[in-house]
């Protein structure tokens, strides 16, 4: 007799699967509440199959597994609105008996068979064949929203794009009908994208989430071609959009992505009630248009007027001259080293114009070089910080597994005690992944310090030959000072004797002319 898996072990089970997205691409379900501990309220989604009224469309579902489950099935209640044989089209609640796989229920299906069941019978059904538009409530309108501003970024923004804060009229209805084709997310917002949804899945499921994001602005751009049955021009209406979507793609408060999408909603209200011809709502949009554009016009003239008075800047003074220089030497040709530049192992010169000055050797945190001179190349300082962060790096991922090693373990232990375990276990993946990631940082370590070597006997050829000018330095100038002491002594002696001679002469007359001055003196 087979072992019975309780509950809690069969639901652990399949959380595992949801959250690693061992199951269908179909599908996805995760728990509502993490720190639900009974694990009794869950939420699905269901892709709408390919070839089908139900194509490129995601159905929201909750999922209850009551306290006897696996032995009797949960309840599953559609969020969204759908049209199927086995859904109760009052309350959404799925009758499992009229599907055939699942009538009679057993223990071994789980809730993926559930929504796949519920998938194909989606596909094969024909008694429902006609082509329904896609109808959305306000509260998948707002889960829509906030899954793409969670998991695809700001660019699915786009999608929820609204005419500003101005709208504040009531809402006028519950639901809306947008295009039954919806286009794709765009192609950035899926390219190097892994991050795992809330449900289980990767980033493809993710991007198939987000097609519901793209509801609310098809029908803003829908409602606002409907315009020009009124004599309203839905370019401009179109151009506000657009315009305002670009002012608030960056958004990152979650208060103000609430009101962007409220004024969206609303704007939606006023442009429908436009499209019913109502009168006080036509005017109300023609006000806000209006002062959409008396605002930009303003700040055309603002800035005009600014420029007008705008002093140009004095390139002159040494802050303007400081500057300027700063932005050379960001210049992308001030960055890549000179074409001609020798390769620093090739020192020493043997020649150099001048005195040779000796480079010092620095260490930059590990990382060796040789400084030549002040201030230090805008390309030295690139490469040494581009080194720096990759070492940095190695070091936060060698970290980051070894805290990991612990957690697969964990996995083995667990997968062990289900039986589920595969051949390759969790901690010898996450072994290599360190020990290759240790092994390329004392790759990298060994290899500075046999540059830092290499550079050190640089250095000592470098001073032996800034010695040994010295000296020669010091010959040649005594060589030179003898030179001149041995070849003009003569002219130096007779300069001398001329001297003495020119003061001996002076002396004579100054003698003769002493004894005169006083009698000249005495006799007036």
């Amino acid at each position: 007799m087979a072992a019975v898996v309780p509950r809690n072990f069969r639901l652990l089970e399949e959380l595992e699967n949801g959250e690693k997205g061992r199951g269908a691409e179909a599908c996805s379900y995760g728990l509502a509440n993490g720190d639900d501990v009974s694990m009794t309220d869950w939420n699905g989604t269901i892709l709408g199959p390919p070839h089908s009224v139900h194509e490129n469309r995601i159905y929201s579902v909750n999922i209850k597994c009551g306290d006897n489950y696996p032995d009797t099935p949960p309840s599953i209640t559609f969020v969204s609105k759908v049209n199927l044989p086995c859904v109760d089209a009052r309350n959404g609640q799925v009758d499992l008996t009229k599907l055939p796989r699942l009538a009679v229920w057993k223990r071994e299906f789980t809730m993926e068979t559930i929504l796949l069941e519920i998938r194909r019978q989606a596909k094969h059904d024909k008694q429902y064949g006609m082509k329904l538009p896609l109808i959305m409530t306000r509260r998948e309108y707002c889960f829509g929203f906030l899954f793409s501003i969670a998991c695809l970024g700001f660019e699915a923004f786009y999608e929820f794009l609204v005419l500003g804060a101005d709208f504040s009229i009531n809402r006028c209805e519950g639901k809306y009908r947008a295009r039954d084709s919806i286009p794709k997310a765009p192609a950035s917002s899926r390219v190097g994208f892994e991050k795992p949804s809330p449900f289980g899945k990767t980033s493809r499921d993710i991007e198939l989430k987000s097609t519901k994001s793209l509801s609310l602005y098809h029908a803003l751009l829908s409602q606002s071609a409907r315009l020009r049955f009124i004599n309203l021009q839905p370019t401009e209406i179109q151009g506000i959009i657009k315009s305002n979507f670009h002012k608030y793609k960056d958004l990152q408060s979650p208060s103000q992505i609430a009101n962007a999408l409220k004024a969206g909603y609303e704007a939606l209200d006023l442009l429908h009630s436009c499209a019913q011809k109502n009168l006080e709502s036509i005017k109300r949009l023609e006000s806000i248009v209006q002062r959409a554009f008396n605002l930009k016009n303003e700040i055309h003239k603002s800035r005009e007027i600014q420029a007008a008075h705008h002093r140009p800047e004095n390139r002159n003074t040494h802050a303007s001259r400081k500057r300027a220089e700063g932005r050379a030497r960001r210049r992308p040709e001030a960055l890549r080293p000179h074409p001609d530049t020798e390769p620093i192992l090739s020192r020493p010169r043997p020649h150099v114009n001048g005195p040779r000055h000796v480079p010092v050797l620095v260490d930059a945190r590990g990382i060796p070089f040789l400084r030549i001179k002040k201030p230090e190349p805008p390309s030295l300082s690139r490469t040494l910080r581009s080194k720096l962060d990759a070492r940095w790096k190695k070091i936060l991922r060698r970290d980051k597994l070894e805290d990991d090693i612990y957690i697969a373990r964990q996995e083995d232990e667990w997968d062990r005690l289900v039986d589920k375990g595969d051949e390759t276990r969790w901690e010898s993946t996450v072994a290599a992944c360190l020990d290759s990631t240790i092994k390329t940082i004392q790759h990298e370590d060994q290899k500075n310090k046999e540059l830092a070597q290499k550079l050190w006997e640089v250095v000592l050829k470098e001073r032996e030959l800034a010695e040994k000018e010295r000296e020669e330095i010091k010959v040649q100038r005594l060589a030179q000072a003898q030179s001149i002491s041995g070849t003009t002594p003569a002219a130096g002696q007779e300069e001398g004797r001329q001297d003495v001679s020119t003061r001996g002469s002076r002396g004579e007359c100054a003698t003769e002319k002493l004894p005169s001055q006083p009698n000249e003196r005495e006799h007036p």
